[in-house]
């Protein structure tokens, strides 16, 4: 008989809780979707009998659909969380795809993974929206400028930049941390000024506040991370000196999530894995 046990997962926010009853959780799957790439999923399957919502409801979740409109992309229209996606053309066995990326205490970077790569390939292929505003100055040779965006298209970006390749030199990280846990961004690090961000984000912050995640409220995608403008001094003096040591950067950079990129092959990059978890206070307490 199939042993089951009980994961616990939730929005960043925690809005939104569920629980699943599957086997032990030691894979988990990528898609290549245009939607899946962006949104960064790491997923697994449960059928509908087997998922509890907890604390909020379908009415919690905002829904993204495109293409034929068949599956159901839920995410927390507070902290962008991706938490699920109902597929209507699945068995009933899989009707269910729970993003592990929410679920509590589990080692993302301890898991098997599996890639699927034909999703990218149902229906009509996907355009990435142009990106018609402004660009940022390119200072020297070795830069280019990267365009990209949300999914459906309301907020685009530009970045200049270094080849975001193999020769790639500068920081690009892939952190542990809670949000970024449960966002599946990876992060390359240009200053302010390298960046035009184009369209009216919503935004997220978490922690002391210093920091805020700019996403689409439309399609949930996560575009960047910057400074909050509405952080006080006085807020700021109050910080532990470590914490102020990190301002001094976050201030002038405007970290790009580079899933939304599509010129960026992420499989040649060098990303390092960062454990913000253990040294990014305050600790995030799971709902």
């Amino acid at each position: 008989m199939e042993s089951l046990k009980t994961y616990r997962g939730n929005c960043h926010c925690g809005a939104f809780v569920y629980e699943v009853m599957v086997p032990e959780l030691t894979l988990a799957g990528e898609c290549n979707c245009s939607y899946c790439y962006k949104k960064g999923y790491l997923y697994s399957f449960v059928s509908p009998d087997r998922f509890k919502v907890v604390k909020g409801g379908e009415d919690t979740l905002r829904v993204y659909t495109f293409g034929t409109g068949r599956v159901l992309h839920k995410f927390c229209p507070k902290c962008s969380s991706g938490v699920l996606a109902e597929n209507l053309n699945h068995p009933v066995e899989k009707r269910i795809a729970f993003n592990v990326h929410t679920i509590q205490h589990i080692d993302q970077w301890g898991l098997e993974r599996f890639f699927e790569t034909s999703n990218a390939n149902i229906g009509e292929p996907y355009v990435h929206p142009p990106h018609t505003g402004g660009q940022p100055k390119v200072d020297v040779d070795s830069e280019r400028i990267y365009t990209g965006g949300c999914h459906c298209g309301a907020l685009t970006v530009a970045v200049a930049s270094k080849p975001l390749d193999e020769t790639f030199d500068g920081m690009l990280n892939q952190c542990n941390c809670s949000i970024c846990e449960h966002i599946g961004g990876i992060w390359t690090y240009p200053t302010k000024e390298k960046v035009v961000l184009v369209g009216s984000p919503s935004y997220y912050t978490m922690g002391v506040g210093f920091m805020r995640k700019s996403f689409c409220s439309t399609c949930g995608i996560n575009i960047a991370n910057s400074w909050n403008a509405d952080f006080t001094r006085e807020q700021e003096d109050a910080l532990p000196e470590e914490s102020k040591q990190f301002i001094l950067g976050a201030k002038v950079m405007h970290p790009i999530n580079l899933r939304v990129l599509p010129d960026v092959d992420l499989g040649k990059l060098k990303v390092n894995r960062v454990d913000g978890w253990s040294r990014t206070p305050p600790e995030y307490v799971y709902p």
